[in-house]
């Protein structure tokens, strides 16, 4: 995990902003991003460094993507498969350890968990059309649009593409309906770029 030095590294800066620890040198040569969509796992770790030594937090978090990244995938293949194929549960472990991990992509890791989350969501909301559900699927993306844009784009495309190919209704404007959780997904990315784009401005 080549970067996660440099992801203990940030939690170790964060933790002093949040304690208010002036005592460090850079202290005042640091400048916080409060936009930043990575959030979630920094925020994970940091809580975490709290009540442990930094390394142990952001291992703990890698070790929480782990189970999660397993979990998500396991009841995302229960969900679209009609056979008893628990065996495939089994490819999930290995797949886990890819390039991300190996360069140590935290933020990477946790979000894509977050993402499988969106779809098994998504898929409900195609089920059931429950307000629940669409309920829902706003909450998760917000949490991986916190969590990597990138991978929020991804699984928002996946998830939006699953709803017009499973979609029954003949009714443009009822299929279009149906996608009106990521109409206002998309209003969060326009927002928060007119947000950094205005702060930029004031700075």
């Amino acid at each position: 995990m080549i970067d996660l030095p440099q992801h203990a590294g940030q939690v170790g800066v964060l933790k002093s902003f949040l304690l208010g620890d002036t005592s460090v040198t850079w202290f005042n040569d640091i400048e916080l991003n409060y936009l930043t969509t990575y959030w979630v796992a920094y925020g994970m770790a940091t809580l975490l460094s709290l009540v442990l030594p930094v390394n142990y937090a952001v291992n703990t978090v890698v070790g929480l993507a782990f189970l999660s990244f397993v979990l998500s995938f396991s009841v995302l293949r229960r969900m679209m498969s009609s056979k008893n194929t628990n065996i495939l549960d089994w490819v999930l472990l290995p797949s886990f350890f890819g390039f991300a991990y190996t360069w140590g992509f935290l933020t990477f890791l946790l979000a894509i968990p977050v993402g499988i989350l969106l779809v098994i969501q998504n898929l409900k909301l195609i089920e059931t059309g429950y307000k629940k559900y669409f309920v829902f699927v706003i909450l998760c993306g917000v949490l991986l649009y916190f969590s990597h844009m990138l991978v929020f784009l991804f699984f928002c495309l996946i998830a939006s593409s699953m709803t017009i190919v499973n979609n029954q209704e003949h009714n443009a404007r009822k299929k279009l309906k149906q996608l009106i959780p990521f109409y206002l997904l998309s209003l969060l990315i326009f927002f928060f770029f007119l947000l950094q784009l205005f702060m930029l401005m004031m700075s």
